[in-house]
């Protein structure tokens, strides 16, 4: 009950990810995070009720390594499913609020696609890459490993898009080649979702 529909049709990011792809992703391992939180609530009934947000914030707190990790993989990947888009609707912001934060934080466009890769190859193992905004109204991309959410490193931080870089996003197409996964990867950010993120009143 926690996983979100995909919002698109499985072959919309072609050629950038294929159906297969996307199949694996979403029905194996997402739906698959969904169906272990489900049974491992079912035997915590203090996690039942509560929002997504509120049984990774909880199972954290409690070091409740199991829920933990299944929730917030359902949130990371539900996430991950909006941050991405067809790429004809990925239209680069060239003005506002949110343009003007990511030139002051990163000089262009180009730099911030630079650093998104940059910071990905950087992840060893598993993990995810987001852009995110502090709570003086910068933005910075940064990685965080496994399951971990930025917020729950600092509360203030808003999450505005984020890039997977577990091998199961992208090895049906991509195989090892990381890099080449989060070029394309940043050709498809749905820059709608990340500017409906961001807070201009703290920038």
């Amino acid at each position: 009950m926690y996983v979100k529909p995909l919002p698109y049709a499985k072959d919309a990011l072609m050629p950038f990810l294929s159906p297969e792809a996307i199949d694996l992703h979403y029905e194996k391992h997402h739906k698959g995070y969904g169906a272990q939180l489900s049974a491992l609530i079912k035997d915590n009934p203090q996690y039942q009720n509560l929002l997504l947000e509120d049984i990774i914030k909880k199972s954290h707190v409690e070091n409740n390594t199991g829920i933990f990790n299944n929730a917030a993989q359902i949130y990371n990947h539900n996430f991950l499913w909006a941050s991405m888009c067809p790429k004809h609707l990925s239209q680069l912001p060239d003005s506002g609020p949110f343009f003007d934060a990511i030139t002051k934080s990163f000089s262009s466009m180009e730099c911030l696609a630079e650093k998104l890769v940059e910071t990905a190859m950087k992840q060893f193992g598993s993990g995810w890459v987001w852009m995110v905004q502090h709570d003086d109204g910068t933005v910075f991309i940064e990685k965080t490993s496994n399951a971990f959410v930025p917020w729950i490193k600092e509360p203030s931080d808003r999450a505005l898009f984020v890039c997977d870089v577990w091998e199961h996003a992208y090895y049906v197409n991509y195989q090892n080649r990381r890099k080449e996964y989060v070029q394309t990867f940043f050709k498809h950010i749905n820059w709608d979702f990340a500017a409906q993120n961001f807070q201009p009143d703290a920038a």
